[in-house]
């Protein structure tokens, strides 16, 4: 079967069930500590297994003063970050993707087949440029596992 193309628009973060309101660009990081593992075995060749694992994910958005309520705006995460509070987040494409190319009546739905794990708030920042659209910048980063969702069938 042959590899069909995704475009970036597709895939979305969700916090707290909520898609981050206008995002322009997600971004998911995986990364594996690596353990050196040379010996004399290896000669002059390096040598080393994975060890502990980590993630985040980071999220380029327009800031919109809307009080919405289907989507995760600036206001709510800051005030996630003030609070310390750990958030459930997925990546993902929403299950009512094809819906229509805005924001469905009921927001976005939780993805099928997303990769779902508990992250902080471990910034946020806000930056307003004269004459430009103001935009905000998350980045969340995991706490613990990682999982892949296996839709139901």
């Amino acid at each position: 079967m042959k590899a069909t193309e995704l475009l970036g628009n597709d895939l979305m973060i969700f916090v707290g069930g909520k898609a981050i309101a206008l995002a322009t660009s997600h971004t998911l990081s995986l990364t594996a500590e690596m353990k050196s593992t040379s010996s004399k075995d290896t000669g002059n060749w390096a040598a080393s297994i994975p060890g502990g694992k980590s993630w985040e994910m980071t999220s380029e958005n327009v800031y919109s003063a809307d009080a919405d309520t289907t989507q995760a705006s600036y206001a709510t995460l800051v005030d996630k970050w003030l609070a310390d509070e750990r958030v459930e987040v997925h990546f993902g494409i929403p299950k009512n993707a094809d819906a229509a190319s805005e924001v469905p009546s009921t927001g976005w739905s939780l993805p099928d087949g997303s990769y779902k794990g508990y992250a902080y708030i471990s910034s946020i920042s806000a930056n307003a440029p004269n004459g430009e659209n103001a935009t905000f910048s998350v980045t969340l980063t995991g706490t613990g596992k990682l999982s892949k969702i296996v839709p139901e069938e």
